[in-house]
C-alpha cells in the first residue's frame, strides 16, 4: 500500500510539473508569436516610406520594388546614405530598377506624382532622340562565367548617340564588330 502511494505521488508530482511546463509554453509561444508568424501584408504609401531612407540610425532601410517592401538595413553600406544605391532607400523604386537609371533623376521626378499613372504626352525627356550609328562609345562593364564549356565574357557598352538607359550586353565577337567599324 505505501509503495502504491509513493507511486501515485510521484506520478501527480510529474503530472503537476509537466503542466507547469505546457503552460509556460504556451504563454511564451502566445507572447512572441509575432516572431513566429510573419506580419499581414500592408499597403506603404509613399510618405510612410520615405523616414526609412537610412538617415535615421534608429529606423531600419526599406526599398520598396515592384509592390514589395524589403528590409536592406543588412546591406546599409550600399543603400545608406553614400551607398551606391542610396537613391532606392525609402522610396518606390521600381521605375529606376527597371529601367536602369540610377543616377537619381528619375526619383526626383517621379516624386509626389501618383504611381499607378503617369501623362506621356507631359513626362519630360531626360535625354534627346538621336539617331544611332551603333557604334560603341566605351565599355561600361565587364561579366565573365565559367561554364563546362569554357569561360563565357560579355561587355556592357555604351552605344554612340543612344540614351544612358541603352547601354546592352554584347558579345566579345559584336563588341569586335562595333569597334572596327569605327
Amino acid at each position: 500500500m505505501h509503495r502504491r502511494m509513493e507511486l501515485q505521488r510521484r506520478l501527480f508530482s510529474s503530472f503537476i510539473g509537466l503542466a507547469f511546463v505546457a503552460a509556460m509554453a504556451a504563454a511564451l509561444l502566445f507572447r512572441f508569436s509575432s516572431i513566429l508568424r510573419p506580419d499581414k501584408p500592408r499597403l506603404w504609401m509613399v510618405e510612410e516610406l520615405a523616414p526609412f531612407n537610412g538617415t535615421d540610425e534608429k529606423l531600419p532601410i526599406l526599398l520598396g520594388i515592384l509592390g514589395s517592401v524589403f528590409d536592406v538595413t543588412k546591406g546599409k553600406s550600399h543603400y545608406g546614405p553614400g551607398g551606391g544605391y542610396h537613391h532606392f532607400a525609402g522610396r518606390d523604386a521600381s521605375r529606376a530598377f527597371v529601367s536602369g537609371n540610377f543616377t537619381g533623376k528619375l526619383f526626383s521626378f517621379f516624386a509626389g506624382e501618383p504611381t499607378d499613372y503617369i501623362d506621356i504626352e507631359t513626362m519630360p525627356l531626360t535625354v534627346p532622340i538621336q539617331t544611332c550609328d551603333d557604334l560603341v562609345e566605351n565599355v561600361v562593364d565587364i561579366c565573365t562565367a565559367q561554364t563546362r564549356r569554357g569561360v563565357h565574357i560579355q561587355f556592357l557598352v555604351r552605344w554612340s548617340g543612344r540614351p544612358l538607359s541603352d547601354c546592352s550586353w554584347i558579345e566579345a565577337v559584336e563588341l569586335q564588330l562595333a569597334t572596327s567599324s569605327s
